[in-house]
């Protein structure tokens, strides 16, 4: 697989997963059995290319009306971007998986950041 490829690939599972989710993943929608979470997605090295990896990471225990809370929960995410895209091989490709992750990441927890604190 080109870099090319590789690159089309991640941005089609990047695409794929924010449609598939949509805005409201991380949100409680009055069911106590659903738990705020997070989802982080990249790829991961196969011996043919690249495959798509989706980790889920519990943030229900945090208070997020707290610095304490997003720090811990910007702390867990970062662990888990880093379990996907630091097993990649070639840095360019690694770089380009951080930055997808983050991309998937970063406003799900701007969104439940934002209505713990009622905004």
């Amino acid at each position: 697989m080109t870099r090319f490829h590789t690159i089309t690939a991640l941005i089609a599972v990047s695409a794929t997963l924010s449609l598939a989710t949509g805005p409201g993943l991380a949100e409680n929608h009055g069911s106590e059995a659903e738990e705020p979470e997070i989802v982080v997605s990249g790829g991961r090295e196969i011996p043919r290319g690249y495959e798509k990896v989706t980790r889920r990471v519990n943030i229900a225990d945090l208070d997020l009306t707290t610095e304490v809370g997003t720090t811990e929960m910007e702390k867990r995410v970062g662990a888990m971007v880093e379990e996907i895209c630091d097993a990649i091989r070639r840095r360019t490709v690694r770089e380009y998986c951080y930055d997808l992750a983050w991309s998937d990441a970063r406003p799900q927890m701007d969104r439940v950041i934002a209505r713990a604190r009622g905004s």
